[in-house]
């Protein structure tokens, strides 16, 4: 398997935007020429609202699914077919960055897509 793409998302946000659709245009290009199935891994930062952390654990997994279902969402929209799709979520449980600053925490806001054949 390799790592297709990574999408960004805006804090609290599971919204592709134009460059996000595009980046996934070519996702569904190299499914077709490659086959296999696509992973979707969603993921959050580790910041949200002052809550508990039973709330911020909830509130983590479920942003980090809808950013991932967001996603296939839209690859299925451009014509991979949904049983080749797999959506998994990660919270805030696979950090790329420390979050010491914005920049960091940006890093964390994503889903990455795999291609596995």
């Amino acid at each position: 398997s390799f790592q297709a793409a990574s999408i960004p998302f805006a804090v609290g946000s599971a919204s592709l935007n134009s460059s996000d659709r595009a980046a996934l245009k070519q996702v569904v290009k190299l499914h077709r020429k490659f086959g296999g199935t696509v992973r979707v891994v969603g993921h959050a930062s580790q910041r949200t609202r002052d809550m508990g952390s039973e709330s911020h654990r909830l509130v983590n997994f479920n942003l980090s699914l809808d950013r991932a279902t967001a996603v296939s969402m839209e690859l299925a929209r451009l014509g991979i077919p949904s049983e080749a799709v797999t959506v998994i979520a990660r919270s805030d449980n696979e950090p790329l960055a420390y979050e010491y600053m914005p920049e960091g925490e940006a890093f964390n806001r994503r889903a990455d897509i795999y291609l596995e054949y």
